[in-house]
């Protein structure tokens, strides 16, 4: 399996147990732009799994889709996420998730960095951010090619 795999099906399982409870997903299915897309009984949203994020993920993002970004808890995509808050923050049905189902007790940190710019203050923005990356123990790349191989 792959991490891109690995990752759809990481948030299909969560997002199915997590809809046994609000019951708003109608499907979640595959996408020829888009990893996934799920059909929600007022909208629809797409999936991103990226391992790695990069540029490339980001000239994916459209203002007017409800776009979730799956991707592992790194340092390197916490860093991305920080340079590249600001392109980040102007999408305001963007939601990204960094896992590590490994972690204890937390196995995922979630930021919707449209509505946290609005509510967080610049002078702690990276302090802030690097608190929510802190409550999910960070993978490396060697760390993920054995969770990949489970």
């Amino acid at each position: 399996m792959d991490e891109t795999k690995y990752l759809a099906e990481w948030i299909t399982h969560f997002l199915k147990n997590r809809n046994v409870v609000f019951k708003t997903i109608e499907s979640i299915e595959a996408h020829a732009e888009f990893d996934l897309w799920i059909k929600h009984k007022d909208r629809e949203q797409f999936v991103i799994c990226a391992p790695a994020l990069n540029t490339e993920v980001a000239k994916k993002l459209e203002a007017e889709k409800h776009i979730l970004i799956v991707s592992f808890s790194t340092e390197e995509n916490f860093q991305f996420l920080l340079e590249n808050w600001k392109q980040l923050a102007q999408y305001p049905k963007l939601t990204l998730y960094f896992i590590n189902p490994q972690s204890e007790p937390d196995k995922k940190w979630i930021i919707s960095p449209y509505v946290h710019n609005r509510i967080a203050d610049n002078a702690s923005l990276k302090m802030g951010l690097r608190a929510m990356f802190e409550t999910v123990m960070p993978l490396t790349k060697e760390r993920i090619k054995s969770l990949i191989k489970q």
